[in-house]
């Protein structure tokens, strides 16, 4: 549950208000966790019995003592009794507090729609505090499907979004740079860290450089760069021994289809089962990068058997047929096109559907 957090500093400073803060805070916490399925269902249809019940039964374990409550009009008052004791202690804390209180409500669209719109409904309900200011860190959009997701498709989300956000800041899409910095510290945090875990491929500027390159051609947001990580870490980590050893096309392959898997699992899946042909992963490809990046994924792609080879062509043909290269210097591209296929480490032309397979089954079990 994406409680309010306090500063330990202000912690520190005022022990005894926060204290009091925390808990008129679970208590009322608790009552917002069990009506959240209730708000979304029907606004003003509260199951009060069942936010009553696990309401007590969290502030039992506490006390370490077991209340029974005997009736809804009782639950509802012990309701209402949570929402004045907390905008009270919000009240006090707020007022030893100089100049203002920020509460930071972080990964509410990260929640199941139904807790986060209650959530919301909640908290609306002590926005009115001088001094006390909510600062909710969101993704905008998902917010406004859980909306709708309660309440209905024909929701004017912007008209219901303006009940509980009165200033709005967009951060900046991640640039460049931004993708760098990501994934070098990704890099260094899930794939390899001295002493700790060792990475199976070798971790030089040109791997790095490529995992930020894809990364930043699908537009991946931290959230799921992370995820993406998560799978690399998994498949990469190996014994000491083995450090830097992996092929380096198995390396490029792994990258890529753990980057498609979370940026684009539709296009992960075609390549994985082998059901594209040339022309359409050009196309992709050329939607995401400019010339230089669309030859070094497609010849990957080729030559790790994630396109389709009509009956009677050869790798070669498809690269005279894609452009890549022109009939007059067929025979020295074709030696350029065989370090590709070293770099799989053999001639078989099923690698990509192999990493499909690792990758799918590795999210399976972790």
């Amino acid at each position: 549950m994406p409680f309010p957090r306090i500063c330990p500093q202000i912690q520190r400073k005022n022990h005894k208000s926060v204290k009091g803060l925390v808990d008129a805070a679970k208590n009322f916490g608790w009552f917002a966790t069990a009506i959240g399925n209730q708000i979304v269902h029907k606004v003003t249809g509260i199951d009060v019995i069942a936010a009553g019940t696990l309401a007590e039964k969290k502030e039992g374990e506490r006390d370490q003592s077991n209340q029974t409550i005997p009736d809804s009009f009782s639950i509802y008052q012990e309701r209402k009794f949570a929402m004045e004791s907390l905008k009270r202690e919000i009240k006090s804390f707020v007022a030893s507090s100089e100049p203002k209180v920020l509460f930071l409500v972080d990964e509410l669209d990260r929640c199941k729609p139904d807790y986060a719109i209650a959530y919301l409904e909640t908290i609306k309900h002590i926005f009115d505090i001088k001094g006390a200011v909510f600062l909710l860190a969101a993704d905008r959009q998902q917010l406004e499907n859980s909306a709708k997701s309660a309440f209905g498709p024909n929701l004017d989300f912007e008209e219901y979004y303006r009940k509980f956000v009165h200033r709005e800041i967009a951060l900046p899409s991640i640039s460049g740079d931004g993708y760098q910095n990501i994934v070098s510290k990704y890099v260094s945090y899930y794939i390899e860290k001295e002493g700790a875990r060792h990475c199976f491929m070798k971790l030089d500027y040109y791997r790095v450089d490529e995992i930020s390159n894809i990364i930043s051609a699908l537009k991946l947001t931290p959230r799921q760069i992370q995820e993406v990580f998560r799978v690399l870490g998994h498949i990469f980590a190996t014994t000491e021994d083995k450090k830097g050893y992996l092929l380096w096309c198995l390396a490029l392959g792994t990258i890529l289809m753990a980057v498609l898997k979370v940026g684009d699992p539709k296009m992960f899946h075609l390549l994985g089962t082998q059901e594209l042909d040339s022309k359409n992963v050009v196309e992709y490809l050329k939607t995401l990068m400019d010339s230089d990046g669309i030859d070094l994924w497609f010849k990957l792609l080729l030559t790790g058997g994630g396109i389709l080879i009509p009956e009677g062509d050869t790798l070669e043909d498809l690269m005279i047929r894609e452009g890549f290269w022109s009939v007059e210097n067929k025979s020295h591209e074709r030696q350029d096109l065989a370090q590709w296929k070293q770099g799989w480490g053999h001639y078989r032309r099923n690698r990509i559907s192999e990493i499909h397979e690792k990758i799918e089954h590795i999210l399976q079990w972790s």
